[in-house]
């Protein structure tokens, strides 16, 4: 009760499909109620008080040696309450180059992307979402009505970050991808 945590959904398909992951996070330091010692390994069980006074289960999950101030991830599965559907818009190709004997040896593939967001819950939600892309030479255009921040994580990784209001039944973040795709 006394572990103050930070609650954040997380849309990330490479590591875990076309599903939202709702995630805790909390550090293993004085601040938080922690911190005297390592915690050993072994399994993190969340429980939520319900306003009967019973609890509810939420998750758990198994962790491995946490040092003292190192911050804890946990993992508590699918959100169902709050969805992500990434959906591309449109794709063209344009601004070819040519080679000596006139074959392409080059162009870009402009993509727009949208996804489609959804918070049924009564609060509102903190959300990633990353985006991995085929490969490091590109350029984003972000629509200028966006709810949170976009960051460029690595070569090729977007991350977007927001909140997203409580009964939120759909809101479109939309952006628009250019690769640039060369030819061998």
């Amino acid at each position: 009760e006394k572990i103050p945590v930070r609650a954040l959904y997380r849309y990330d398909q490479h590591r875990y499909g076309n599903q939202t992951q709702r995630l805790l996070f909390f550090k293993n330091d004085e601040e938080h109620q922690l911190g005297k010692t390592p915690l050993p390994n072994g399994n993190v069980i969340i429980y939520r008080q319900l306003a009967d006074e019973h609890l509810s289960y939420v998750g758990g999950m198994d962790i491995q040696y946490i040092p003292v101030r190192q911050e804890i991830e946990l993992n508590l599965g699918q959100a169902r309450q709050v969805q992500v559907e990434p959906i591309l818009m449109n794709l063209r190709t344009e601004n070819y180059v040519f080679d000596l004997e006139g074959k392409v040896s080059g162009f870009d593939r402009v993509e727009k992307w949208q996804f489609k967001l959804a918070n049924h819950r009564d609060i509102p939600v903190d959300i990633e979402i990353f985006q991995h892309l085929e490969h490091s030479y590109w350029e984003i255009q972000n629509s200028t009505d966006m709810l949170g921040s976009y960051e460029k994580v690595d070569v090729d990784t977007v991350k977007y970050r927001l909140t997203l209001p409580a009964h939120t039944k759909e809101y479109l973040l939309t952006y628009t991808i250019t690769l640039f795709e060369v030819t061998y």
